[in-house]
């Protein structure tokens, strides 16, 4: 109710172990019925103009967005992948951050800084620092690691759900800049901000709420990704199951259990004592997560959260965007949460979280 123009959307839930879809939804919506017999012309275009916010498209599926900080969960495992990271590793985070020099300076979400931080504690509190030094030392590798990682979890590719339009998001890299600014020679150098940047889920980095849903199922799993898909059972006229949808693998990201066993530590604190614990507070599961804030040029900031129940023994995740909707903490994580508490069968409670930048 905070945020006007915060009118449009998505959440999909996937239950972990098999990736049947559990919940899907977009905003702002449409009434289907509009269809019998013949649309309208002028429902058509109603639909279409261009002050509807296009319900027509399934956000879920068809709208990638900057992940933002739910992105680092990739940053933080490839940086302990390729050893640029370990868990209790230690950086300085002063605010503003000008490892690339001064003419270039970065800041954290936190402007007075989060001092001595540890990789686990900048996930915990989303430090941006953190995560500019790693994206900073995979520039300086030079191999475009961070990018092969992305991939690997599916990002910049569709996921094979059994719906038509899904888009496939994008990876960056110097090769997809070269072309894409081929006119404009002035931009096509890979640089040290375009990888610092996708290190914390922005720059040109895109992904729609399946893939982070995706994603997160896939740390959930340890790395093994499934394939998310719509369709549980087939029918005979006389309701009995003549084919039930295969649950298939589409693959492994590449890390040890004990690297995604840290990135899952890290995760369950945002919820326990990070950017989400307003959110999460009282809640009687416990959750892995990561809030999210998305700068989009010429709009109000994106509000992202991607979470996992129970910690323990994970079963469900969760995705949600809102566009235009402010802090992931305090907008998108309560939507969560709701939707958390349904799928685990706990009190459903409209929670009004703290303003957590990221």
């Amino acid at each position: 109710d905070d945020y006007d123009k915060a009118k449009a959307g998505a959440v999909v839930a996937l239950d972990v172990k098999t990736g049947e879809v559990l919940a899907m939804a977009s905003a702002p919506s449409y009434d289907p019925k509009l269809f019998i017999g013949g649309i309208t012309e002028a429902d058509w275009k109603r639909l279409n103009a261009k002050n509807s916010e296009y319900p027509l498209n399934n956000r879920a599926i068809m709208a990638a967005y900057p992940p933002a900080s739910t992105f680092k969960a990739v940053t933080g495992l490839a940086g302990l992948r390729w050893g640029v990271t370990s868990e209790w590793r230690t950086y300085t985070c002063a605010g503003k951050w000008v490892e690339m020099g001064e003419q270039w300076p970065k800041w954290c979400w936190n402007r007075s800084g989060h001092g001595s931080v540890s990789f686990h504690r900048g996930i915990t509190d989303s430090c941006d620092t953190v995560f500019y030094e790693i994206g900073y030392e995979f520039y300086k590798q030079k191999d475009e690691k961070l990018q092969r990682v992305a991939r690997e979890f599916g990002i910049g590719q569709v996921t094979g759900i059994d719906l038509p339009g899904e888009v496939r998001g994008r990876v960056p890299d110097a090769a997809w800049k070269r072309e894409f600014n081929k006119d404009y020679p002035e931009y096509r150098t890979w640089l040290p901000g375009d990888t610092v940047n996708m290190a914390i889920g922005q720059g040109d980095l895109l992904a729609t709420p399946l893939q982070m849903a995706q994603v997160y199922a896939t740390v959930a799993n340890g790395g093994r990704i499934m394939r998310p898909h719509i369709l549980k059972d087939v029918l005979d006229l006389d309701g009995k199951v003549v084919r039930s949808a295969e649950v298939t693998s589409s693959g492994r990201v590449d890390a040890s259990a004990a690297q995604f066993a840290v990135i899952r530590r890290g995760l369950r604190s945002v919820t326990e004592e990070g950017t989400a614990r307003s959110a999460f507070r009282g809640f009687d599961a416990n959750v892995l997560g990561k809030t999210g804030t998305a700068e989009v040029y010429g709009k109000d900031d994106y509000a992202w959260f991607v979470g996992v129940a129970p910690a323990e023994k994970p079963r469900y995740v969760v995705a949600v965007v809102v566009e235009q909707g402010g802090h992931g903490g305090s907008v998108a994580a309560p939507a969560a949460r709701q939707v958390l508490a349904q799928l685990l069968g706990l009190r459903v409670e409209h929670v009004r979280a703290q303003d957590v930048s990221r």
